[in-house]
């Protein structure tokens, strides 16, 4: 499979953005500037939207797929010096941040429909912090870009997501395990506007709602549903539910699940 972008196509529209492709399955092969680029599967590559590429993707046993982040320019904090660089240069995810970015996108990937409002906002945000901490471990040299505050946080997004289900998932326990201070912990996410706890618990009743409105799972009980995303009080599960989202959930679910297909339903 092949595609790329003409001067022609450039001339005609350019979103001004820079392409970060992480090759999940299949290689990759890209031709820039007179220049052939090799990526790997695990492998990233970044490419810019205002430069003429040819790009090939190769499967692995029947296989090829990628994933894509566009990244707005100016906001991948590295100076201009250094974004000529990484253009059409490939990075693994073998390990440090670029392994831990290669676990946050897939797993971001996995929920996408899930998120929303508030949670859009903070993980743009995450995304982006990890990205930049990315480079800035790879284009070591005379320049280097230090968010570890951000890089953080994208990390305990990722733990938080990972371990929904677990009742006993609390900041002490996320503190402990990132080597930080609950009070540091709390800091880090006053700047999402949500503390921790209720980062935890809207994330948890996002996947519930999720659930609920499916109907492969029409025969679990809500309480069930609950449990599974760490809700061992039913009772006051169905409060925050009826609180976030307008009604209790056994009403959402029968309206959301109603024999004429109506859906329509949206957190309030």
């Amino acid at each position: 499979m092949e595609s790329g972008r003409t001067l022609p196509l450039i001339r005609q529209a350019d979103p001004d953005v820079y392409l970060l492709k992480l090759f999940l399955r299949g290689s990759g092969k890209v031709w820039h500037e007179n220049h052939r680029t090799d990526v790997q599967p695990g492998g990233f590559l970044l490419l810019d939207s205002s430069l003429p590429y040819r790009f090939q993707l190769s499967d692995h046993n029947g296989l090829a797929e990628t994933l894509v982040v566009q990244v707005p320019r100016g906001q991948l904090a590295l100076p201009s010096g250094q974004i000529d660089r990484p253009i059409s240069m490939p990075f693994h995810s073998r390990d440090g941040v670029g392994a831990v970015f290669h676990s946050y996108l897939v797993e971001l990937m996995k929920q996408a429909d899930d998120y929303g409002g508030t949670a859009n906002n903070a993980l743009s945000t995450a995304t982006l912090h990890l990205l930049n901490a990315m480079f800035g471990q790879w284009l070591d040299g005379p320049y280097e870009y230090d968010d570890q505050p951000g890089a953080l946080l994208a990390q305990i997004h990722l733990f938080i997501e990972q371990r929904l289900g677990d009742p006993g998932l609390t900041p002490d326990v996320i503190a402990a395990t990132h080597q930080i201070s609950t009070r540091h912990l709390h800091r880090i996410f006053r700047h999402e506007g949500v503390g921790i706890a209720g980062w935890i618990r809207r994330r948890r009743l996002e996947n519930c709602r999720r659930d609920l409105t499916d109907p492969q799972l029409r025969s679990q009980s809500v309480h069930g549903i609950a449990k599974r995303w760490g809700f061992s009080d039913g009772a006051h599960f169905s409060r925050l539910f009826r609180t976030t989202f307008g009604m209790p959930p056994g009403a959402y679910r029968r309206s959301a699940l109603r024999p004429d297909g109506g859906r329509g339903l949206s957190s309030h």
